[in-house]
């Protein structure tokens, strides 16, 4: 989804699906948390993150950032 809303102490699951070419989840800039996952195109491939305190999760795939492959993720 574009957005997820949940509450703190949330552990978000990406997993890929294995179509569209190689994907992977990073933060922005403007986010209040940091993180990257590796690039991966398999399906199955998987990658959490655990917010424990409120604030924006804003992030991107950064191969498919001129198709808006972007989303967020507020917590709280």
């Amino acid at each position: 989804p574009a957005a997820l809303a949940v509450d703190p102490g949330t552990t978000v699951v990406w997993e890929w699906t294995g179509r569209g070419g190689g994907h992977n989840v990073v933060s922005e800039p403007n986010s209040d948390f940091e993180f990257e996952s590796e690039r991966a195109r398999e399906a199955g491939f998987r990658f959490e993150r655990t917010f424990e305190e409120e604030g924006l999760a804003a992030y991107v795939c950064t191969p498919h950032r001129a198709q808006s492959m972007y989303a967020a993720v507020i917590v709280g």
